[in-house]
Formats: structure tokens, C-alpha cells, sequence
């Protein structure tokens, strides 16, 4: 693993520009999507302290991991990933699961790979107005499945820990 050298000299960090985002759609058909403003994803892990009897925690629970997200397309991008995730049909866009994966990538420094599983496009919102802007549609994004994080999961699923415990 490269550890990051600071000051940066001559380098660079990872920027909006930087990034690659695809969505991996009915069937396996792929669409880059480079016609969206921005993307923003999450892992929330809410967990307890296990006190017993004590006044001090004795331990904590493992919790529960609720990802979530948005994007904001460009009008023509919504349209061309409408396409895609109803398979170009009658099917609704929310009532399918799609991957989305975030590559990012710059000069000098390895790539890095999120991916989000399961997920749905809910609530999409126009936005338009008077001026020089393009129009855009914001999302949010429903993750079904803990967040890769460079490939990395931020906790074990319930079906991993059987699966290691031999069940």
C-alpha cells in the first residue's frame, strides 16, 4: 500500500475529475456515465454499548449498516440511464437493483474502486431555472448492500460469519 507523502510536490489528489462512475444495469449492460454533476455515498453504522449491570460498557453490539446516497445527472444522462435501467421497457427505474462502480483514478497515485450493490434510483427531483445552468435531476440513491470501499466491506455480513464459523 502507498502511503501518502506530505507535502505533495508536483502530484495530485483526487478530484471531481479524477473519478469514472458506471452503472451496471439489467443483464450486465454497462453505461458510463460521464453526465452527471455529482455523486455522494455513505455507510452509516449504528451500534449499541452493552452495559449488563455495570456502570462502565461491558461491550457493544456489532450494529446495523445502512448505506445511502445521491447523484445528480445532467437531463440528457437521466435519460440515457432511464433507458438502461428499465431495459429500454415498462419497468419502473426504482423498482430494480443496479450497481454503481466509482473508479478513481490520477497520475501517480493507484486507483481506487467503490462499489454500491442493490441499488435504486427514489425520488428524483428537476431542477431548473433562469440562467446558464444545465438542468439537472437530483436522486437518492437506496443501497441494499454494505459499500466496497476499494474493495473492502466495512462489516461482515451475518451469512459471512456462519459461513467462517463452519455453519
Amino acid at each position: 500500500m502507498d502511503l501518502p507523502v506530505y507535502p505533495l510536490i508536483n502530484g495530485f489528489e483526487y478530484s471531481f475529475a479524477s473519478i469514472e462512475v458506471e452503472l451496471i444495469g439489467n443483464q450486465g449492460v454497462r453505461l458510463p456515465l460521464p453526465g452527471i454533476k455529482a455523486i455522494n455515498y455513505n455507510d452509516k453504522l449504528a451500534r449499541a454499548k452493552v452495559f449488563g449491570n455495570s456502570v462502565a460498557p461491558q461491550g457493544r453490539t456489532r450494529g446495523q449498516v445502512t448505506p445511502s446516497g445521491s447523484i445528480e445527472f445532467y437531463r440528457r444522462q437521466w435519460e440515457s440511464a432511464c433507458n438502461v435501467l428499465s431495459n429500454y421497457g415498462a419497468w419502473g427505474i426504482s423498482e430494480r437493483a443496479w450497481t454503481i462502480i466509482v473508479l478513481y483514478g490520477e497520475m501517480g497515485i493507484t486507483p481506487t474502486r467503490d462499489v454500491l450493490e442493490g441499488v435504486s434510483v427514489i425520488n428524483p427531483d428537476a431542477s431548473n431555472g433562469e440562467g446558464t445552468d444545465a438542468s439537472v435531476i437530483k436522486c437518492e440513491l437506496d443501497i441494499m448492500k454494505p459499500i466496497l470501499w476499494n474493495g473492502k466491506s466495512r462489516s461482515l455480513s451475518s451469512n459471512t460469519l456462519l459461513t467462517a464459523a463452519g455453519r
